[in-house]
């Protein structure tokens, strides 16, 4: 099994932004702003129709500055897309990639039923395990409002965007990814050794 190393970064893209698939492997570089850590998903790549701002935590930024390396070593040249197509630098690749690596991946480690979107299930547990408000929680990932008068106002009256907020529950996230990347597997017990 060979996973690029392009394909290996928009999966832990995945896990880190919780976004969709789609919108990872979609993602150009007109719509990000590392310098200020912003992704603006345009509208007409949303799961909700509606433009969503992502606040990108540090470890986002270096796995994104990451793949975007990768295309400057390339004949192709550098361009639109982050994750390009191997036919065509400015064309993206497909989802299906992304999900397919996956479930290589998860083949290979023997690991069932486990999906990409299962990340995002994970990290939404995750946040709120953190201490992130469910509402904040449904904002990083770009779920609509449901419901009731509450719905309305916040669909049509409340503009308020959540940055400072998102951010937050993304840098906590990513936090607690980096410290699980960095803590030693834990000892086996002496006695579940011999058994």
């Amino acid at each position: 099994m060979f996973i690029s190393r392009a394909v290996c970064l928009g999966i832990r893209l995945c896990l880190t932004t919780l976004q969709r698939r789609a919108e990872i492997a979609g993602m150009k570089r007109s719509e990000l702003d590392l310098p200020n850590k912003t992704w603006i998903l345009p509208e007409d790549r949303t799961k909700g129709r509606a433009e969503h701002l992502v606040p990108l935590s540090d470890l986002a930024v270096r796995l994104i500055e990451e793949a975007l390396e990768l295309q400057s070593g390339s004949k192709k040249g550098a361009g639109e897309a982050v994750f390009p197509s191997p036919r065509d630098k400015d064309e993206s690749i497909g989802a299906g990639t992304l999900s397919h690596a996956m479930a290589d991946l998860t083949a290979a480690l023997k690991i069932e039923d486990a999906t990409l979107h299962d990340l995002r299930r994970t990290g939404a547990t995750g946040m709120a395990a953190l201490g992130v408000p469910p509402f904040v929680v449904s904002k990083v990932l770009a779920h609509k409002d449901s419901g009731g008068g509450a719905a309305v106002t916040a669909r049509h009256y409340n503009l308020y965007a959540y940055a400072s907020e998102k951010r937050d529950a993304l840098d906590r996230w990513s936090k607690r990814l980096e410290a699980l990347m960095l803590e030693p597997a834990p000892n086996a017990d002496a006695t579940q050794v011999a058994a």
